[in-house]
């Protein structure tokens, strides 16, 4: 046996090759009983999972590499060798994982799984059965179209795990899943469980922008029962199976996982600290105005760019970025999105060109962007039949139905969407906003995949990973943001990929601070993108929408503006909106908040987030709040969410413990009431549906 410590978990590697976690300074954790399982599944077919010993996987041993150790275990029948790397991450109590299996099999091995993590007895350092610790709270991130990053709480009852026999075999599970390259829609692969009785919180996350599972595993019933946890991305209960040939190897998706001292927060703030690590990308974010959300929405004609262009310029926007509607197919398509050609529509660039577009951005002292969607393409693209395997296909036929999906793997479909960058570029573009609108379903079998549908969406997804990163290289003052339909796939593995992330396509102001409060326990707050829409038209009267009295009068105090640049400061603040219509007050709000978002986001790219008055469900109306803390600086966003006056105590001493001054405020002509009282912030709003920010020194 030999314990490896690592900041304030431990890793203990028992003889057999099985390794349990546990929290620094807790008793060394007994080896689960025989037989055992590995920390993670491999199947072949035929078979029941291999478990450790001569007749599975023999441990090996491990090997000591820069920053974490390598487990190696080797089975005999059939031969197959498998390597586990461990890495510790530097600055957070974080464990990453990556199994690799190799053949050394004389004939083609068919895996039937090959999971992530199975992590065994977790929660079992309260000097008690697991399931007599009735303070445990399970974490799960629920997740929709305009209503992402909802974080619930559960016991374990309520998920179904409880024991209920003395038979050693009892399993019972709780499993959360998703299915398709919307890695994100229902749920996150995330998963946090607090033990309040021992003052610790578990976590784990797995990746990949195709179909996976976590679940909860009660093993053992009464005698001696044991909470595991198991990450997975490839079984062939979700269509997943390989074919593996002699001499070849695979790696399943990485799992990163830990313990550390405290509660979700905490849980958050380590796993926040992993991907700032983990990321390819590193830089501060642009301040964007983007035409599409509650302004232009897909309205590229001519003449409607140059207000917006003139304000956001005069707002101090460093990028413009015009949205979807701008392009048009090779061969006009009559119906459809459009989309694959990626060049501009003549019908709309007849008095000047798209270039010329571009210089007028740059002439206002802005970089130009533009909406692409470079994995998908409609029938009527010329990149749809460069081969005839240049669109993903199941059954023989393109998946999608009326969107297909580029096929990554094939050089002329890279070459052609180069291209297209390349001459984008040229034109003085450095910003891509990248959408990805629709999902693959079960996946595709003509790239290779040797007939899983789930392994094609898999190679299908890497293979636009190397694309994205061969054009990073290739561009490298390019920007690239990550989009789908807002946070539909928002997964690690992608993120890591992009400069920043589209947190929602929420259009209602009031709605966003439930997003964005669960997206920054997913993601780095420089990495999430928060819309703020002053003037904002609807998606169903843009074309014809004219401002009148009623509706200049209902902006004119103000309120919904600063609520959106409040909620735009605790992320990466992306303008959009009919900003060319704001009164000298509103107009005046927005340089405020632009300036000050600025000036902040240095210290939002350190920070971390905290949850003075807990989650907030997106159709909960009460006051809620959000900090984000740093070097001594907490910024901190309150919302009323309700229609009236409230009044409210926010507890802050948990952070504030030598106390705190507070030095900046917004809006600077707040109506609403504040003090800082032995470390908790009164807060007295005297109208509905307002917000309130302070940046507060301790």
């Amino acid at each position: 046996m030999r314990t490896i410590s690592h900041r304030n978990l431990c890793i203990t590697i028992f003889d057999s090759g099985k390794f349990l976690l546990s929290p620094r300074g807790c008793a060394p954790p007994r080896e689960p009983p025989a037989p055992e399982t590995a920390n993670f599944e491999l199947s072949v077919a035929g078979a029941p999972p291999l478990a450790l010993g001569a007749d599975g996987l023999l441990f090996q041993g491990l090997r000591e590499h820069e920053g974490g150790v390598t487990l190696d275990f080797l089975c005999r029948e059939p031969a197959l060798r498998v390597e586990t790397e461990l890495d510790f991450t530097p600055g957070a109590d974080v464990v990453s994982q990556r199994n690799t299996v190799i053949s050394l099999a004389p004939e083609p091995v068919t895996l039937t799984a090959f999971s992530s993590l199975f992590l065994d007895g977790v929660a079992s350092g309260a000097g008690r059965p697991w399931y007599e610790n009735e303070s445990l709270r399970f974490w799960v991130c629920h997740s929709k179209w305009q209503g992402e990053g909802q974080w619930q709480s559960y016991t374990a009852r309520q998920l179904g795990l409880y024991p209920t026999t003395m038979h050693a075999p009892e399993r019972a599970s709780h499993k959360i899943q998703s299915v398709g390259s919307w890695s994100t829609a229902n749920y996150y692969p995330m998963t946090v469980l607090e033990d309040p009785a021992s003052g610790t919180v578990w976590y784990a996350e797995t990746e990949g922008s195709h179909t996976w599972h976590l679940k909860w595993y009660a093993f053992g019933g009464y005698p001696g029962g044991r909470l595991c946890l198991e990450a997975s991305g490839c079984d062939e209960k979700s269509g997943w199976f390989l074919r593996l040939r002699p001499g070849e190897r695979y790696a399943a998706e990485r799992a990163f996982f830990g313990v550390t001292p405290g509660a979700f927060a905490e849980a958050a703030a380590q796993m926040n600290a992993f991907k700032r690590h983990d990321s390819l990308v590193r830089q501060l974010p642009p301040l964007v105005y983007n035409d599409y959300m509650g302004g232009l929405w897909l309205d590229q004609r001519p003449g409607a760019l140059t207000p917006l262009i003139r304000r956001a310029a005069q707002l101090g926007c460093e990028v413009f970025c015009i949205d979807a509607g701008w392009q048009v197919n090779a061969e006009q398509a009559q119906s459809g999105d459009r989309l694959g050609d990626w060049l501009p529509d003549p019908a709309l660039y007849t008095e000047r060109t798209l270039r010329e577009v571009a210089q007028e951005i740059r002439g206002a002292g802005m970089l130009p962007g533009i909406w692409l969607e470079l994995e998908s393409c409609d029938a009527s693209a010329r990149g749809a039949s460069l081969t005839d395997d240049a669109v993903l296909k199941r059954h023989g036929v393109p998946v999608g139905g009326a969107k297909w999906f580029y096929n990554f793997d094939e050089p002329a479909v890279c070459e052609h969407l180069t291209r297209r960058v390349a001459d984008l570029y040229g034109m003085g573009f450095r910003y891509i906003k990248n959408d990805y609108n629709h999902s693959l379903g079960a996946g595709c079998t003509n790239n290779g995949a040797d007939g899983s549908p789930a392994q094609g969406m898999i190679r299908s997804n890497d293979s636009f990973l190397r694309f994205l990163d061969a054009l990073r290289e290739r561009f490298p003052d390019l920007i690239i943001e990550n989009c789908g339909s807002g946070g539909l796939r928002e997964d690690n593995k992608m993120l890591r990929h992009f400069a920043l992330q589209s947190t929602s396509d929420q259009e209602l102001y009031q709605n966003t601070p439930s997003i964005l409060m669960g997206s920054a326990a997913l993601m780095p707050p420089e990495k999430a993108g928060v819309w703020v829409c002053p003037y904002p038209t609807t998606f169903y009267n843009f074309r014809d929408f004219r401002p009148d009295a009623a509706f200049l009068d209902a902006m004119r105090d103000g309120r919904q503006t600063a609520f959106g640049i409040v909620s735009g400061l605790m992320g990466t603040m992306y303008l959009s909106g009919r900003i060319d219509l704001a009164d000298e007050h509103n107009f005046g709000l927005l340089q405020q908040g632009a300036a000050l978002w600025r000036s902040l986001r240095a210290t939002i790219a350190r920070s971390r987030p905290v949850y003075p008055l807990g989650m907030c469900g997106i159709n909960e109306r009460r006051v809620t709040a959000l900090g984000l803390l740093a070097d001594g600086t907490l910024l901190l966003a309150v919302w009323n969410l309700t229609n009236a006056a409230q009044t409210a105590e926010i507890p802050l001493g948990h952070w504030l413990t030598r106390g705190g001054t507070i030095s900046r405020v917004f809006p600077q002509t707040t109506q609403t009431g504040f003090a800082l009282k032995q470390a908790a912030l009164h807060v007295v709003f005297s109208r509905g549906l307002d917000a309130l920010f302070l940046e507060i020194s301790f």
